[in-house]
C-alpha cells in the first residue's frame, strides 16, 4: 500500500508496487487502494523476492539461548507457523513491518529479542543470523500489481497486450437470495475462471458488500461478453484492470 499514495493525477509513470501479502494470505485491503486513488492495473508480476525468503535474526552478542522473544507482521508470522510451533517456549509479538521489527530492537538495545525478516534487513541493522529459510512454504512468492493514472491506461490500452487473458473488477450486488450465485453462474457460462474473490462490508450500507474478483480467460470476446450479461445484474461494477497473467520466476 505504501507506493499507492504516490500516485496523484498528474503523476502518469507506471508504478509496481508489492501486493500487500504474498498469494495464499491475500488481504482485501489492497483493491479498495487501487479503486480510491483512480488508479487502474495494467499488469503483474508474480516474483520470489529477498523479503519471501525468512530468516531469524538478533544481536550479534546473543544466541538461541538468549531468545525469549519473536518480532514481525503477522502475515511473516503466519509463513513461519511450523518453525514458531517448534518453539512453543518463545513469545510471539506482531509489530507494524518485517523490517522495523529489525530497526526497533537495534535502536532500542532488546535483549533477548528477534526478528522475522529477510536477511537485507538483517543485514542492514547488524543482526546475527540464527537460522535461515524458516517460511514454511519454501515456494512462497510476491504478487507485485503495475498501476497507472487512467489517462496512461488508456494509452496502454491503444496498444493492448496480445496475451491479455485476466483482469480485476470490483462490484455490488443488492442484498437479494441469488445474487452472488447468478454472477458466477453467468462467468462459468463464459468459461471464465475465477482466481480470487473477496468481500468487503460497505460501510453504512448494511448488509451489503463489494466483491472484489479476478478473472482469467482464453477468449477476449468471451470475457467482454461475460462483463456486459452480469453488469445488469449488479447495483455498481468497475473493471480495475486487464492485462497478461502475471509469469513467476519461481
Amino acid at each position: 500500500m505504501d507506493a499507492l499514495p504516490t500516485i496523484t493525477p498528474d503523476y502518469v509513470d507506471v508504478t509496481i508496487p508489492p501486493q500487500i501479502a504474498p498469494l495464499r494470505f491475500q488481504l482485501a485491503d489492497y483493491e479498495p487502494g487501487v479503486e480510491a486513488l483512480a488508479v487502474l492495473k495494467c499488469g503483474e508480476k508474480n516474483m520470489v523476492t529477498r523479503a519471501d525468503r525468512k530468516g531469524n535474526f538478533l544481536f550479534d552478542e546473543e544466541d538461541w539461548k538468549e531468545l525469549k522473544e519473536d518480532n514481525s507482521h503477522p502475515i511473516a508470522l503466519m509463513q513461519c507457523r511450523e518453525f514458531l510451533a517448534q518453539h512453543p517456549k518463545m513469545k510471539v509479538v506482531e509489530a507494524e513491518d518485517t523490517a522495523l521489527s529489525a530497526e526497533i530492537i537495534k535502536r532500542e538495545n532488546l535483549k533477548g529479542h528477534a526478528a522475522i525478516c529477510s536477511k537485507a534487513a538483517a543485514e542492514r541493522y547488524g543482526m546475527k543470523v540464527l537460522q535461515e529459510g524458516i517460511e514454511t512454504n519454501k515456494h512462497n512468492f510476491t504478487r507485485f500489481l503495475v498501476v497507472a493514472d487512467p489517462w496512461q491506461v488508456d494509452e496502454i490500452r491503444r496498444h493492448p497486450h496480445p496475451e491479455t487473458n485476466k483482469a480485476s473488477m470490483v462490484f455490488t450486488l443488492p442484498h437479494t437470495e441469488g445474487s452472488l450465485s447468478q454472477v458466477l453462474s453467468i462467468l462459468s457460462f463464459y468459461s471464465i475462471n475465477l482466481t480470487k474473490i473477496q468481500s468487503l462490508p460497505i460501510i453504512g450500507r448494511e448488509w451489503e458488500y463489494q466483491f472484489y474478483v479476478d478473472v482469467v480467460f482464453d477468449n477476449l470476446l468471451r470475457y467482454k461478453q461475460s462483463i456486459a450479461a452480469i453488469t445488469p445484474l449488479t447495483k455498481e461494477l468497475k473493471i480495475l484492470g486487464e492485462y497478461a497473467d502475471g509469469k513467476s520466476n519461481i
